[in-house]
């Protein structure tokens, strides 16, 4: 009876002999499944490393070239201003000296003549400077000592002199010319009033500028395909464009950003908006003309200098995509390597289970 007791207790049950090889192919699999929410979290930290540096790379990128974009704008301004400046006080000079000079009880003579066609030699943009009697009758003018007598009342240059006793400069908006060099070619016309001693219209001193001659310099300063150059008078009224719509000169734009919000509150600035004229979206840079009734104005297309950056953004992406497939396929090889190691120690784990059952 002793015996068969101590027999009993000699022999292992089937729980005591499987425990260890059960304990170890649990704590095997628990270490499988760890190791496996590891690679993944470090997949996921891998790409999210890279998508984040990419991404600031682009956006930083970008910066960089607006406000480049922004700069050359704000430099061709400043060129803008000073020939705006240059041309436009160089014409009023002439036509003070000319009023000064001439003898407002005697426009149509030899003399007036002669003092238009002296300062006609200095004035590199002007066709021709005349002379307007107080009907709006051209009666002198430096091309020639006995020109046409046309009727130009009705130009908006004489009707402005006409309404004011006001002797200041008056730019009008740009026309075809009637007669003379400037006859069929756009003109702007720079001008004063005449006044006698009791402060009535005399008459009108006035030069007629080359349009052509304006955007010729503007073209040169314009920056790409969808760039623009452009002056307004200080009414909102656009003078000069380059390049030239012949359907845009002389609108009024005074609802537009520029002059409805920003020239208002700031003589000069830059800003970003869509050109009502074109629907072109523009990064540009403006000045009111010191001491001219004037605007200038530059546009750099924005989707334009964006285009290099956007193909340069693409490239970053695909290598982005690239980089981030051969981390994930690099991370999927170690981790099938892993879980064919797993398994074989499962294996063998289970063979010594059974062994020692």
């Amino acid at each position: 009876m002793f015996g068969i007791l101590n027999q009993s207790h000699e022999i292992p049950s089937e729980h005591q002999a499987n425990s260890p090889s059960r304990f170890r192919l649990a704590h095997s699999t628990s270490s499988s499944q760890t190791a496996i929410y590891l690679m993944l979290l470090v997949s996921v930290l891998i790409v999210g490393v890279l998508v984040t540096v990419i991404g600031i790379e682009i956006a930083n990128d970008r910066s960089q070239v607006l406000e480049t974009t922004k700069r050359e704008a704000e430099n061709v301004r400043s060129a803008l201003v000073e020939h705006t400046t240059q041309t436009f006080a160089a014409l009023d000079v002439a036509l003070k000296s000319i009023a000064e000079d001439i003898d407002p009880n005697i426009l149509a003579s030899l003399d007036t003549h002669r003092a238009l066609d002296d300062r006609q030699q200095s004035l590199g943009p002007a066709y021709a400077l005349y002379v307007l009697n107080s009907s709006g009758r051209l009666v002198a003018t430096s091309r020639t000592a006995v020109p046409t007598p046309v009727d130009l009342s009705d130009t908006e240059t004489f009707a402005h002199h006409r309404a004011t006793t006001a002797d200041d400069m008056f730019i009008s908006t740009p026309r075809i010319g009637r007669v003379g060099h400037a006859k069929d070619k756009w003109i702007v016309t720079v001008s004063r009033r005449l006044n006698g001693p009791d402060n009535r219209l005399v008459g009108v001193v006035a030069v007629a500028v080359s349009v052509d001659y304006l955007i010729n310099f503007y073209n040169a300063l314009r920056i790409g395909e969808e760039g623009v150059v452009g002056l307004f008078r200080d009414d909102a009224t656009l003078l000069v464009r380059s390049p030239f719509v012949e359907n845009y000169i002389g609108r009024q734009l005074s609802d537009t950003m520029l002059f409805h919000d920003l020239v208002p509150n700031s003589k000069t600035g830059t800003y970003r908006a869509l050109f009502v004229t074109d629907q072109i979206d523009r990064i540009s840079a403006y000045a009111v003309v010191p001491e001219l009734p004037l605007v200038v104005y530059v546009g750099i297309g924005t989707s334009e200098r964006l285009a290099a950056w956007r193909f340069s953004a693409m490239v970053s992406i695909f290598t982005g995509v690239v980089a981030t497939a051969l981390v994930v396929l690099l991370l999927f090889f170690l981790f099938r390597n892993f879980n064919l190691r797993q398994h074989e120690s499962e294996r063998k784990v289970a063979q010594i289970a059974q062994l020692t059952a």
